[in-house]
């Protein structure tokens, strides 16, 4: 296909076109108020959370790195605002452009795979639109740290591979469910003709430091301070977070809107199975183990994230192999291309309330429905 191609020649002037679409409605309607008060407002609590102000809570990592400049900022909530941002699309764009660049480099990923893979985070409502939508959260930062772990334990070093994990856990502890048992596996299957030994050593190595992390979150993380007491006025929002409870599935939805989630989430498993095929390969514990990212829907009610998260774990099963030998996709099956047609759909980002916000405020502001 045509649009595959030029997709590819333009993959980083296009994501940039559709991240400013995918943030458009939320500054449109700041605008339209006048106010920051429901920008970015609960992801302003995440970047003043702090080990110096609160002790050790979950998702305090970035905060403390980052805890001079919002020291600084203090209460301007524009510019706290702006700086959120700033650092996300440095964040966004810098793991795009190492993209373009292996893509363009390595000769193991076939034509047609890096022109779908680019077509996907282009297009799709959980490609770029959903991360300029979601500006500021933690997940993004740690994609890019499970982008490193792979391709630190490709290269055997998978005692540093641990450690980007466990600063993962420490960033935003869903990372332990949709990043650590993907990488666990490749461990494994990297190590598959050799002693049980070493194949328990290549697990050890990058799960004890992320695996220590994760129980002292749990032990530890849950802060029973007085946020208010300490943040700025008006950057507390978000801070109900840190007392949450585990289990938090949504009831409130409509069929329809289950239906929509459930097609983006399992969606990627359907492409990672035709994978599979393209390239001859045996359903193995790598391509399980990209399951355990569905437990997020479980703890927690960001389905759209989730969504997102589905098809990351996914696309870094597709690197690995892709790594250790030539792969590409055949695209003969009229229903698989239908499929991604539907998939890759710039219907604009998924919400949370509203599954399909850009849709939404269509089908009522232009079609009165």
């Amino acid at each position: 296909m045509k649009i595959l191609t030029f997709t590819s020649k333009h993959f980083l002037k296009l994501c940039f076109a559709f991240w400013v679409f995918g943030i458009s409605q939320s500054i449109a309607v700041a605008i339209r108020d006048n106010s920051l008060d429901n920008f970015l407002s609960w992801r302003l609590t995440q970047y003043y959370v702090n080990y110096f102000d609160f002790g050790f809570v979950k998702r305090g990592l970035l905060g403390t790195l980052l805890y001079p400049i919002f020291h600084t900022i203090g209460g301007n909530k524009p510019l706290a605002v702006a700086m959120i941002i700033l650092l996300d699309f440095a964040i966004v764009f810098g793991g795009l452009a190492l993209i373009k660049i292996a893509f363009d480099r390595e000769s193991r990923f076939g034509t047609t795979l890096k022109d779908v893979i680019k077509c996907l985070i282009v297009f799709s409502p959980v490609g770029i639109m959903q991360l300029s939508y979601d500006a500021g959260r933690f997940d993004h930062v740690n994609m890019i740290l499970v982008m490193a772990s792979l391709v630190l334990m490709l290269k055997g070093h998978n005692v540093l591979a641990g450690v980007l994990l466990g600063l993962g856990v420490l960033v935003h502890e869903a990372v332990f469910v949709f990043g650590l048992p993907v990488l666990l596996a490749i461990g494994v299957a990297t190590n598959k003709h050799k002693p049980i030994f070493n194949i328990a050593g290549a697990l050890l190595k990058p799960a004890v430091i992320p695996s220590v992390c994760a129980i002292s979150v749990a032990i530890l993380g849950n802060s029973d301070v007085s946020f208010a007491a300490a943040l700025p006025p008006g950057f507390d929002r978000g801070s109900m977070v840190w007392q949450r409870g585990l289990l938090e599935p949504a009831t409130n939805l409509s069929l329809i809107q289950y239906a929509v989630l459930a097609f983006y989430a399992l969606t990627p498993c359907v492409f990672l199975t035709h994978f599979y095929r393209s390239n001859a390969l045996r359903l193995d514990l790598v391509f399980f183990a990209t399951l355990s990212t569905f437990a997020l829907f479980a703890l927690g009610t960001d389905y759209a994230r989730w969504c997102q998260l589905i098809l990351f774990s996914n696309l870094i099963v597709v690197v690995f192999h892709s790594m250790s030998g030539k792969s590409d996709l055949k695209t003969t099956s009229r229903m698989l291309n239908f499929l991604f047609i539907l998939y890759a759909l710039p219907l604009g980002p998924i919400g949370v309330d509203s599954v399909l916000p850009y849709v939404d405020v269509f089908s009522r502001r232009v079609l009165g429905f």
